[in-house]
């Protein structure tokens, strides 16, 4: 199964039809002019938009968890002892009972709930945007796909009047 990113990356690329080199007309002319471009955009710039967002939007709390983490590893490798903290950054059992070693713990599972909320986020964000552009998107056209619900029963509203003008992109703007 694909990542998020890679399955969002491919609906663009479906969208803005970067495999139909034979359409030269209109906005697919002005497409395959730029077509690197926006190649570029989608493979490259847009993840790292997003997850340099992530990093100093709200969920900049990583940066500062990993701060703290290496804060405590540092306070418990000077104040109990130098083999304290192994490679993988796991505590001597015998030192779990030190108030360094309950911060350097604790400083341990903030960063690691962090960054699991990161990742968590970050495929989130992805599934939206996948889920609103294919919401309005289908074999080449942009159309409104009906979506029903237990509050509205009928495609078209309906408040019980004779006659009803209803179009099926009403709901879009351009």
């Amino acid at each position: 199964m694909p990542a998020p990113a890679e399955k969002f990356q491919t609906l663009l690329c479906e969208l803005f039809q970067f495999d139909r080199r034979d359409l030269d007309f209109g906005v697919y002319r002005i497409m395959n002019h730029k077509r690197g471009a926006v190649e570029k955009f989608v493979s490259e710039k847009l993840p790292d938009a997003v997850s340099r967002e992530l990093e100093t939007g709200a969920l900049g709390d990583s940066k500062r968890a990993n701060e703290a983490l290496e804060e405590a590893k540092a306070a418990a490798l000077q104040g109990l002892r130098p083999d304290a903290i192994d490679a993988d950054g796991n505590l001597a059992d015998d030192l779990r009972g030190f108030n360094l070693g309950k911060d350097y713990l604790q400083a341990q599972q903030a960063a690691a709930a962090v960054s699991v909320g990161l990742q968590s986020a970050e495929t989130q964000i992805y599934n939206h945007l996948y889920a609103f552009f294919r919401r309005y998107y289908q074999d080449g056209d942009f159309i409104s796909k009906r979506r029903y619900s237990r509050a509205a029963r009928y495609a078209i509203p309906y408040n019980g009047e004779e006659v009803y003008l209803h179009w099926a992109n009403s709901d879009q703007y351009y």
